[in-house]
């Protein structure tokens, strides 16, 4: 069976796309949080305004030195603000402060606008 110039080039065009999308895939890291003992990390969802605890990974390593390291991975969700509250009624009003300051600058900058 005889390849032809098309076949073959259709094929790296195929392979090229693939290794795009495989690296479309890969994490990144955006930001971190400095956890406060007894405190629990809340992920609020700005579109839906939910308001839930956040999935955690716990790892734990032993370094070279023989130190064991503690690590936290949270995976970040779209459209979602992260923070650290005592419980979910303490979450609930850092989310009420967080909607009122944002009013209330959106609406100083409204009457400075039109003054």
């Amino acid at each position: 069976m005889k390849l032809t110039a098309e076949e073959i080039t259709q094929d790296k065009i195929v392979d090229k796309t693939e290794v795009q999308a495989k690296r479309q895939q890969e994490y990144k890291l955006i930001g971190s949080i400095v956890h406060m003992p007894g405190l629990t990390l809340f992920e609020w969802n700005v579109l839906m305004g939910e308001i839930k605890k956040c999935e955690v990974q716990h790892q734990v390593i032993v370094g070279i030195d023989g130190k064991v390291i503690n690590k936290h991975k949270a995976t970040q969700q779209k459209d979602c603000h992260y923070f650290e509250a005592l419980n979910m009624k303490n979450a609930q009003r850092k989310v009420r402060n967080i909607i009122k300051k944002f009013n209330d600058e959106h609406n100083n900058r409204r009457q400075l606008h039109f003054s």
